[in-house]
């Protein structure tokens, strides 16, 4: 019950009106079953079926076998949320360029799986050209091997033109190598957080590999930069420092991180900035600067639903925050 809750969180009522199946006024052929789901969806978001106790009794209050009818429904609506999800509307104001691109590029990626399933070469081909000037653009390196993949296998093995497959062949293999380094800098993030939740104490060891971590994430930013290298790899240079205790370091990289992301509209997203602009306030905190922390707090207030717990948090002074012993 609760993945549908979090689903309905996600999706807007006037989305699922637009799909036809949420209000059955509005379509001339359904079942009664879709009006069954119809009515658990309004009862969820009215707060009147919380859980799968709530939903068996107004459906099947008389049925021996309520709970399982009730859980059965649960589904359905979950799989009619699902498919939704594709239909968000990505023009809405609260995306970003990088966000629209992000679900943009994978809805197209999923297209063009199921054009090349269903052995459609010419349109396949078309539409992952397409997708893949998108996926370079903006950074999915994951998504460009894979379609660089499928166009050299559909240009080579069918003889359209060898020239085109060795093109895609050497994009695929390129985008190998940035897929596989933000692979590697998200597993050196990991090791790091695995630390930091263990133990914040300063270990000379843990340090040493931290230093090679980092002289490695700096080699791949000086070929290229992605957002998910942009994201762990300033990670793990900002941690490098933290694990030192060296807060003075970790404002510089943070603030480098921050320079980076807002300069350019593919990296750009309040998930990225939330994370380094964090790391300054922490870092000033420790540091007892309170006026440029305030600073920090204040561009983190902005990037934070209003009325959250962290948005609360964010609201106090910085100095609040200091736990004295």
């Amino acid at each position: 019950m609760e993945e549908v809750l979090e689903l309905i969180r996600l999706i807007s009522r006037n989305k699922i009106k637009q799909l036809g199946w949420a209000d059955p006024k509005g379509s001339r052929s359904h079942s009664p079953q879709d009006g069954q789901i119809q009515r658990l969806y309004d009862g969820v978001t009215k707060g009147i079926l919380e859980n799968e106790g709530d939903v068996a009794t107004f459906f099947y209050r008389n049925s021996a076998r309520k709970l399982q009818y009730a859980r059965r429904l649960i589904q359905k609506l979950r799989a009619r949320l699902l498919n939704t999800l594709f239909y968000i509307d990505l023009n809405q104001p609260k995306f970003n360029d990088a966000q629209r691109a992000y679900y943009q590029s994978h809805k197209d990626y999923a297209l063009c799986k199921i054009l090349i399933g269903h052995d459609l070469v010419a349109p396949f081909i078309s539409q992952a050209e397409e997708t893949l000037k998108n996926t370079l653009h903006f950074g999915f390196p994951y998504l460009s091997m894979e379609l660089a993949r499928n166009l050299m296998t559909n240009y080579g093995l069918s003889g359209i033109d060898n020239k085109r497959a060795l093109h895609y062949k050497s994009l695929m293999f390129q985008q190998l190598e940035f897929y596989q380094a933000e692979i590697k800098t998200e597993v050196y993030f990991q090791e790091f957080a695995v630390h930091f939740s263990k133990s914040r104490s300063s270990k000379p060891e843990i340090a040493k590999i931290a230093k090679q971590y980092a002289e490695e994430v700096e080699e791949y930013f000086k070929h290229f930069q992605t957002y998910r290298l942009v994201l762990n790899g300033y990670s793990v240079l900002s941690m490098r420092f933290q694990i030192e205790n060296d807060y003075e370091n970790t404002i510089v990289v943070s603030r480098r991180a921050l320079d980076v992301i807002e300069n350019d509209a593919t990296l750009n997203t309040k998930t990225a900035l939330l994370i380094f602009s964090f790391n300054i306030l922490q870092s000033c905190i420790q540091l007892r600067r309170f006026e440029e922390g305030e600073q920090a707090a204040q561009k983190c207030l902005k990037l934070v639903p209003e009325g959250t717990n962290n948005w609360f948090c964010f609201r106090a002074p910085p100095h609040a925050s200091i736990s004295y012993k």
